[in-house]
């Protein structure tokens, strides 16, 4: 991830180089108005030479994995870095039974998409992987956090995002996060300063950052969980 004289990296540079053969290519198929529309959904291996796909996989193993393996899933590493919109759909496209496999950390790809330090095109990320495979969102971490507390505690988490999690494990609200002894709404009022990631992490966010407000969403998300349990107040309270 280290940057050019331009401040990209070259991980960054292998997307847009992607995103460029992918756009050229729709030119020739469709007419202007259905380019962009198409261009996120019909993005696949078979599309670009073996030699900027194989890059790209490289690159995006490299910089969430800190290594180059076989063993490691590409759809966690594409969900998990934030990556525009049409490289993470290829890879979820190309291999959609990942979407159904734990990492080394024992995360779903939908953990490692609401974790991601990256806010630019978070929501479509979790959105699609919750889609393709949604029992994960009732799963467990390894260390039995809920995904719903897991996505309190995460930043740039989107309203819709909190309501579809909650829709599908309700039960959630009340479970008490193992690692902070919290119900998720409390997690989500944890200053995100305290859970600020290292270097690395953070020269991966502002590759594609974009102008989402951090604090906003955090505000929300408090009041998303709070309202749909608001008795959870009075009930730790009486426990203190």
């Amino acid at each position: 991830l280290q940057r050019s004289r331009t401040g990209q990296t070259p991980l960054t540079l292998a997307c847009y180089r992607f995103r460029r053969v992918i756009q050229q290519q729709q030119r020739r198929r469709q007419p202007p108005q259905r380019q962009q529309q198409q261009l996120s959904r019909r993005t696949t291996k078979a599309a670009v030479r073996p030699a900027i796909w194989n890059s790209l996989c490289t690159l995006l193993k490299a910089a969430h994995y800190n290594r180059v393996s076989d063993c490691d899933p590409v759809v966690h590493a594409a969900v998990g870095l934030g990556v525009t919109p049409e490289v993470a759909a290829a890879f979820l496209k190309e291999y959609p039974e990942q979407v159904r496999t734990r990492d080394a950390n024992g995360d779903y790809p939908l953990m490692t998409a609401l974790q991601s330090p990256s806010k630019a095109n978070k929501t479509d990320s979790v959105l699609e992987v919750l889609n393709l495979y949604r029992p994960a969102a009732t799963a467990q971490t390894k260390d039995g956090r809920s995904v719903l507390s897991v996505a309190a505690e995460a930043t740039a988490v989107a309203p819709r995002v909190l309501r579809e999690l909650l829709l599908l494990q309700p039960e959630a609200l009340r479970h008490l996060d193992p690692i902070y002894k919290l119900y998720p709404f409390m997690v989500a009022a944890i200053p995100k300063t305290t859970l600020e990631p290292d270097a690395l992490a953070a020269r991966i966010r502002s590759q594609w950052d974009d102008n989402v407000d951090k604090e906003a969403l955090q505000l929300t998300a408090i009041f998303t969980l709070l309202v749909s349990a608001p008795d959870l107040i009075h009930a730790h309270t009486s426990v203190q």
